[in-house]
C-alpha cells in the first residue's frame, strides 16, 4: 500500500439501519427533533407495492411529529411502470425509481426496504400477480424485513381485496396480514428466524382513506384519526409541505406536488392486533422506565433537551456523552444499538463534525489502484482525535502523535487502495431474474435499498471520554459551472466493455457495428458474436494484438440468418487470457437523483425478415420519452424530431406521416394550439398517428380533429388472444403482410389506455379480451377525417419495438404506411 501523508484524518458515516445516508451536521432545528425521537421508542413499518405508493403525508408526521423511526417496504423497485421523464424501461427504471425513493427519504426522513419482487407491469388481480409471484418466497422476504427491523405497528396503503385496484396493491396487504400472523413463528422461514431473530408486530392497521369510501367522516369511531397538516415551527413548514416535496421526487412517474398547507386527517383502520398499545404511534415515558436503568437513561436525555441551546448547541455535547454511557451500561433491548447510534451521530451534529470520504476519479478498473482521501471538519472546536481509520478491511497509516483536529481546518489522509475485483453492479442485478423475482441470498443487510460497491471508511474518533466508529460511503466528488458541487459513487469497470450503435437490426443482411473500450493494457482482445444454430457471420471472430488502456476500437459483423429461423439473438463475447466479458455500461443520470451506473449484456436482437415501410420522411413530436424513433430510422425512413407548434402547414407537408410519442399530451398542453394547422394537414390527406395518452386530465379532441374518448382500459397479458377485426384491411397486408404469429413473443403487454369511444365514421381494427373478460376493441382505431386521417393506438409500441419483436414493427411500419384515400 502506498500512502502521502497529509494532516491526518479519517470518514464517518453513521449507519442507517435501513440504508447509508450521509449525516453530516444538522441544523440545530434538527438536533432538536433528533432528541426527541431519542426518546421514543416506537418503529412503524409502512407497507405497499411501488414506488410512490407510500403515503409521504403520514410518513412525514410519523417521523417529524410523533418521533417515530419510520420504513417504507415497497414490495417492488417499480421497473414495470411508464417514464414520464426519459427511456428508462425494466431494470433500468427500477433503478431510477429507486433513487427517486431514497431522495423521497432524504425529505421525510424515513428508512426504505425492498423485497426481492419484480415489477412486471399493471395486474389486475392479486390472484394474477401471484401468478407471476412465488407467494412463499416474497412472503418470506416481508417476515425477514419485519424480523430485521422490528416495528410496533405495521401500515399498509391498500386493502387486500379487489379494491386495492392493481393486484400488486391488493398482495402488498395480503403479504403484510400473513407476515403479521407468522413473524414471531421461529419455523416459519426459519433462516430468517436464525439471523435476525422472531419478532411480533404489536398493530396492523390499513391507512384507509376516501378513495374507497366517501363517507368515510361519518363514521369516524371506527378507525384512529391523525391530523398530518399542523405546523412545525422547528422545521418552519407543515408535515403536508414536507409530503409536497418527498412526493415530488417521483419525478419519472409525473407526481410533482404543489406544496399542501393547512388541516387534513388520515384515517387508519385497525386489522389485527397483538397486544396493546397506550398510543400506536408513540411511546411514552414507560417504555424507558421498564427497562433496567433506563429511568436514570431517560433523565438524562431530558436533561439535554430541556438545556439545549440552539445557538450552542455543542454545550449539549456532554450532557449527550453521559447519555451515552448510561445506555451503553445497560442490559440488552430491542434498540439499545440504534439509540447508542442515534446519540453518537447527535454528538457528531453538536460538534459541527464534516467528514468526507473521496475518491480522484469517476471509475476505475478492477484491481486497479485507487486514491482515496479522508477529509473532516471538525467545525465547532470539539477536540476530536484520530485513534484508527480504514478503508474496508486495510488500514489507512496515522501519524504517531495522534493530535487533536485543529479547529475549523481540513485534515486529510489521502492513501492508495486496491479497487475491489469485481466491476460495480446493484445488487439486486448481479444474477439472472427468475419468474419475475430478483436473486440474491439473505444476509445482514437483506432488504436495503442500495449496497456501494466500494468498502466503506471506517473512523475511530475520541476525546478521552466517549470513542466513536462511524463509517462513510466513499465518493467521488465533482464541480458543475451551473448547478455547483456534485457527488456519485465510484464505479469500478471490468477490463473490456463492449456496445453497439444498435440493439435491434432489421431486414435481411443486418450489420452489427460497434466498438470496445479497452481498461486495462491487455495481451489480446477476441471479439466474438455468439449466433443462433445454421446461421453465418463474417468475420466470424475479430482479434487485436495488445490494445492500450483508454482505446476505442470499433468493430463490424455482417449476420446472416439461413434457414427458416429469420429473427434471433446474437451475444458478443470478448476474450482475454482465460477472462470473458460480454457486457456494455448503462448511466442513469438525473439532476434529482445521484447517477447511477450498471452493466448489463451486450446482446443484439437480429429481425431477418424483410420489413419495408412506405414513408420517407416523417415527424416525431416526442412526449415523455420513447425509443421509437430509432426503430423507424432502422427501417429506413428519416425521423425528424420536432415541436408541432413552431411549423406551419407548409412545413408540415413536407412529412407524410406525423407521430406523437407517448404521452405527449399529457406533458405538453400547449400542442392544444397545434390543431388548427393539424386539421389542415389531415383534411388534405395527411396522416396523424397518435400512440397511447393517459385518460386522465385530457380529452384528445382539444388536440386533433377527431372525435375520440379514452378509458382507462389495458391489456396486460402479453399473450392475450388478437382478432382482427377486418382482415382485408391495408394496415394488416400492405407493405408488409402480417399473420397471427406476428402477435407471439411480445413483452409485458398488449396495450394501455384504449379508446372507448370514437365518431361515427371511425373504426377500430383489433380486439383483446382484457383479464376480466372485458372485450377492447379501442387499441387501434382508424379515424377518416376530410382525405386524411388520424389513428389512436394504444398499443404498447414503446416497449415492443426497442425490444425487437417482429410482429410489432411490421405492423407499427404498416400503420405509418397506410394512405387510406377517403375521396
Amino acid at each position: 500500500m502506498r500512502h502521502a501523508l497529509l494532516m491526518v484524518i479519517s470518514s464517518i458515516w453513521i449507519t442507517s439501519f435501513a440504508q447509508p445516508i450521509e449525516s453530516n451536521p444538522r441544523s440545530s432545528e434538527s438536533i432538536l427533533i433528533e432528541l426527541h425521537k431519542l426518546k421514543n421508542f416506537r418503529k412503524i413499518l409502512y407497507l405497499a407495492a411501488h414506488p410512490d405508493d407510500e403515503n409521504t403525508r403520514l410518513i412525514a408526521w410519523l417521523e417529524n411529529h410523533a418521533f417515530a423511526e419510520v420504513a417504507y417496504l415497497s414490495l417492488t423497485r417499480g421497473d414495470g411502470g411508464q417514464n414520464l421523464i426519459g427511456t428508462e424501461k425494466g431494470i433500468d427504471l427500477g433503478m431510477l425509481r429507486t433513487q427517486e425513493l431514497l431522495q423521497a427519504r432524504e425529505v421525510d426522513g424515513a428508512q426504505q426496504f425492498f423485497t426481492r419482487a419484480l415489477d412486471f407491469g399493471y395486474s389486475p388481480s392479486t390472484k394474477e400477480t401471484l401468478e407471476h409471484w412465488d407467494k412463499q418466497k416474497i412472503l418470506g422476504d416481508v417476515v425477514a424485513v419485519i424480523r430485521k427491523f422490528k416495528p410496533d405497528v405495521i401500515i399498509t396503503r391498500f386493502p387486500s381485496d379487489s379494491r386495492g385496484g392493481h393486484g400488486h396493491h391488493s398482495t402488498s396487504a395480503l403479504l403484510a396480514e400473513e407476515a403479521f400472523d407468522i413473524a414471531a413463528d421461529a419455523t416459519q422461514f426459519p433462516k430468517s428466524a436464525s439471523m435476525f431473530g422472531v419478532w411480533q408486530p404489536k398493530q396492523l392497521y390499513w391507512n384507509h382513506s376516501t378513495w374507497w369510501d366517501k363517507t368515510i367522516a361519518e363514521h369516524r369511531e371506527e378507525f384512529v384519526i391523525v391530523d398530518i397538516g399542523s405546523y412545525n415551527p422547528l422545521l418552519g413548514k407543515a408535515y403536508s409541505e414536507i409530503a409536497s416535496q418527498s412526493r415530488s421526487q417521483h419525478r419519472s412517474q409525473g407526481f410533482g406536488s404543489s406544496v399542501q398547507r393547512g388541516s387534513r386527517e388520515e384515517f387508519l383502520k385497525l386489522m389485527k392486533s397483538a397486544g396493546e398499545l397506550s398510543n400506536p404511534f408513540e411511546s411514552d415515558d414507560e417504555e424507558w422506565n421498564n427497562l433496567i436503568n433506563g429511568e436514570a437513561a431517560l433523565e438524562l436525555i431530558d436533561e439535554v433537551i430541556e438545556n439545549f441551546m440552539v445557538l450552542e448547541p455543542e454545550a449539549s455535547i456532554e450532557g449527550l456523552v453521559k447519555c451515552h454511557k448510561a445506555v451503553s451500561q445497560m442490559e440488552a433491548f430491542r434498540s439499545k444499538n440504534e439509540k447508542l447510534a442515534q446519540i453518537e451521530s447527535l454528538i457528531l451534529s453538536c460538534s459541527g463534525t464534516y467528514i468526507e470520504c473521496i475518491t480522484n476519479r469517476e471509475s476505475y478498473t478492477t484491481g486497479e489502484d485507487m486514491e482515496v482521501t479522508l477529509g473532516m471538519y471538525a467545525q465547532a472546536g470539539f477536540p476530536w482525535k484520530i485513534t484508527k481509520a480504514s478503508f474496508g478491511k486495510n488500514d489507512f497509516t496515522l501519524s504517531q502523535e495522534k493530535e487533536p483536529i485543529p479547529d475549523n481546518q481540513y485534515y486529510t489522509l489521502v492513501d492508495t487502495f486496491q479497487a475491489p475485483s469485481k466491476r460495480s453492479q446493484p445488487y439486486w442485478l448481479e444474477n439472472n431474474i427468475e419468474n419475475d423475482l430478483f436473486d440474491y441470498p439473505l444476509t445482514p443487510q437483506f432488504g436495503i435499498a442500495e449496497l456501494n460497491s466500494l468498502p466503506t471508511c471506517f473512523v475511530t474518533l475520541s476525546n478521552g471520554e466517549i470513542k466513536i466508529t462511524a463509517e462513510r460511503p466513499v465518493r467521488y466528488k465533482w464541480t458543475d459551472r451551473s448547478i455547483g458541487e456534485l457527488k456519485r459513487n465510484p464505479v469500478i469497470l471490468p477490463e473490456v466493455e463492449i456496445d453497439c450503435e444498435s440493439f435491434v437490426l432489421l431486414n435481411d443482411t443486418p450489420v452489427i457495428k460497434g466498438w470496445v473500450l479497452v481498461n486495462s493494457d491487455l495481451d489480446s482482445i477476441v471479439i466474438q458474436p455468439m449466433i443462433p444454430s445454421k446461421w453465418r457471420v463474417e468475420p466470424s471472430q475479430t482479434k487485436w494484438e495488445r490494445p492500450k488502456k483508454g482505446q476505442k476500437i470499433p468493430f463490424q459483423f455482417k449476420v446472416m440468418p439461413i434457414g427458416k429461423l429469420k429473427n434471433g439473438r446474437v451475444d458478443l463475447l470478448a476474450r482475454t487470457g482465460s477472462a470473458v466479458y460480454g457486457e456494455r455500461r448503462v448511466d442513469i443520470a438525473y439532476d434529482h437523483i445521484i447517477p447511477q451506473s450498471c452493466f448489463e449484456e451486450t446482446s443484439v436482437k437480429v429481425v431477418g425478415e424483410k420489413i419495408e415501410i412506405v414513408p420517407k420522411k416523417v415527424a416525431y413530436v416526442m412526449g415523455s420519452g420513447d425509443d421509437v424513433p430509432k426503430t423507424i430510422e432502422l427501417l429506413g425512413a428519416q425521423v425528424d424530431l420536432l415541436n408541432i407548434n413552431n411549423l406551419s402547414y407548409e412545413e408540415l407537408i413536407e412529412y407524410q406521416v406525423i407521430i406523437y410519442g407517448i404521452r405527449a399530451f399529457n406533458i405538453h398542453k400547449e400542442f392544444m394550439s397545434s390543431k388548427a394547422v393539424l386539421t389542415q394537414y389531415v383534411q388534405n390527406g395527411g396522416l396523424v398517428v397518435v400512440q397511447y395518452q393517459t385518460s386522465r386530465s385530457v380529452s384528445l379532441s382539444d388536440f386533433l380533429p377527431a372525435e375520440i374518448k379514452l378509458s382507462r382500459y389495458r391489456v396486460t397479458n402479453e399473450y392475450a388472444r388478437t382478432t382482427i377485426l377486418d382482415d382485408k384491411h391495408p394496415i394488416f397486408n400492405f407493405p408488409n403482410t402480417l399473420s397471427d404469429t406476428d402477435f407471439d413473443d411480445w413483452v409485458q403487454e398488449r396495450g394501455l389506455y384504449f379508446a372507448e369511444e370514437w365518431g361515427p365514421e371511425a373504426y377500430p381494427l383489433i380486439s383483446w379480451q382484457n383479464e376480466k373478460g372485458k372485450v377492447l376493441n379501442g387499441g387501434l382505431v382508424v379515424m377518416p377525417i376530410g382525405k386524411g386521417n388520424v389513428i389512436y393506438t394504444g398499443i404498447s409500441f414503446f416497449r415492443q419495438l426497442p425490444a425487437g419483436v417482429p410482429g410489432a414493427i411490421k405492423l407499427f411500419a404498416n400503420i405509418l404506411s397506410y394512405t387510406g384515400s377517403n375521396e
